[in-house]
């Protein structure tokens, strides 16, 4: 979020990614100014970097505002905008140095980030329009949150239900932090030793979970049985339906279409539609069906129109 004068931003080194390289794009001396930014942006400039440090007190700035922004009289896209940078940033420090205090942060945003979208209901399709689709395991576990939250909320679930599933969304891939990177980002088909390392991942979340908070049950199931299936094929345990908790249901059918629509090494993205249709045609009996067929109205009736025949 780039602001003329940005008390943070304006006392640091700013950079430009090309290929892998960082190649410095503003010195800390230089100004700030309105018409730089927007000349930036004439150019297609969309992101900028800094350095680790600062990074830090960069979120912290923008979690510290969060709330001035969200309640202001700003246009919506704005608003979804901001919010999606503070969601992505704090996922991004969460799953790579998970500990008690960036749990603590977590928690306080998905409130404010629930209540926020409680209150204005439009916020949900702006924040999907906007959402990122690189491939790395925060930007996924980022947009299956903001999905899930906003999903809830739309089947009047209460804001108490509603911030259990957002948490449990933000979190439900916390144990592919001990994957093997390779692993992850392979290209091909996954050999059978390497499919039962992912296949252990829910078995990792939910172990974390455990040890930091006990009391978080919901959240934890979550985490441990978003891979579950309707048809009992899922993993690591291969529940029967009746076993797997609902919402753990719901968060499956975001992370399934948020993994068929983000890029992957393997695959091109498919578009919303085609996720759609492929999790109808292929994927059924894996899925809640009454949820899914809410979820198709939740993102909106030109999909429900084309693959619910009524």
């Amino acid at each position: 979020m780039l602001e003329p004068e940005h008390p943070i931003l304006s006392q640091e080194d700013l950079y430009l990614k090309v290929g892998r390289k960082f190649v410095l794009l503003r010195k800390k001396n230089i100004p700030l100014s309105g018409e730089r930014i927007r000349r930036w942006r004439e150019m297609g400039v969309k992101l900028v970097y800094l350095k680790a440090e600062a990074r830090e007190a960069y979120l912290e700035y923008l979690q510290n505002k969060l709330e001035e922004v969200l309640s202001s009289s700003k246009p919506l896209g704005e608003k979804a905008n901001f919010l999606y940078c503070v969601s992505e940033m704090l996922t991004e420090r969460l799953l790579r140095s998970f500990n008690p205090e960036d749990l603590s942060s977590a928690k306080t945003f998905v409130k404010e980030a629930t209540q926020c979208l409680l209150e204005d209901s439009e916020l949900s399709s702006h924040l999907i329009k906007i959402m990122s689709h690189d491939f790395s395991t925060y930007v996924h576990s980022n947009n299956v949150f903001l999905l899930a939250a906003c999903f809830s909320l739309f089947q009047g679930l209460s804001k108490e239900e509603a911030e259990k599933i957002a948490l449990g969304a933000l979190l439900h891939d916390l144990g592919k932090e001990r994957l093997d990177p390779r692993i992850l980002q392979k290209p091909e088909r996954l050999d059978p030793y390497e499919w039962s390392e992912v296949r252990k991942h829910p078995i990792w979340s939910f172990e974390a979970l455990k040890r930091l908070d006990p009391s978080w049950e919901e959240i934890r199931r979550i985490a441990l049985e978003h891979h579950e299936s309707n048809d009992a094929t899922g993993y690591p345990r291969g529940l029967d339906r009746e076993l797997i908790h609902p919402y753990s249901m719901l968060v499956k059918i975001c992370d399934v279409f948020e993994a068929l629509t983000g890029v992957r090494p393997y695959r091109e993205p498919l578009t919303p539609y085609r996720a759609l249709e492929f999790m109808k045609s292929t994927m059924l009996t894996k899925l809640d069906r009454d949820q899914f067929r809410t979820f198709i109205a939740f993102l909106g009736p030109e999909y429900y129109r084309k693959l619910i025949k009524e």
